[in-house]
């Protein structure tokens, strides 16, 4: 269980540097962004948006370091968002022969694949822990309340 804590937590600060620099880059200095970060110009609404959730999902990775099986549905959502990026945009580029970022491409599939494997070896058992606080009551028998 421990070893699948530290796959986590390198998850997370993967996470923090590939989502949550660029999303921090892409709100605070977009025209820098714009340059550097995305590939083509983008619509500055769709571009905003963009780096907000990437800002996002790297600002709860760092929490997720911490708690790494209580934040693991970041995860998950970035498993989704990533699936249907491939399959509605990469795909049909392969298919028309359009150019492609082949950076980004092969470490979201990279990512992809990490997320499944990490999460298809979760037990329930990996859930439980020592760090929870027991609250015990005690009824006083002998009490006229």
């Amino acid at each position: 269980m421990k070893n699948k804590k530290n796959i986590f937590k390198i998850m997370y600060i993967v996470n923090i540097l590939g989502a949550g620099v660029p999303g921090f880059l892409i709100v605070f200095f977009p025209s820098f962004a714009e340059q550097y970060v995305l590939w083509a110009a983008q619509d500055y609404g769709v571009m905003t948006i963009l780096g907000s959730i990437w800002l996002a999902i790297g600002l709860t990775s760092i929490i997720g370091i911490f708690l790494p099986y209580q934040f693991l549905g970041i995860f998950i959502i970035q498993l989704i968002y990533k699936t249907l990026w491939l399959t509605t945009f990469i795909l049909p580029a392969v298919f028309k022969n359009e150019p492609l970022p082949p950076g980004a491409t092969i470490l979201i599939g990279i990512f992809i694949v990490l997320i499944l494997e990490v999460l298809l070896f979760l037990r329930p058992s990996d859930f439980k822990s020592n760090n929870h606080i027991e609250i015990k009551t005690t009824t006083n028998k002998g009490s006229n309340l």
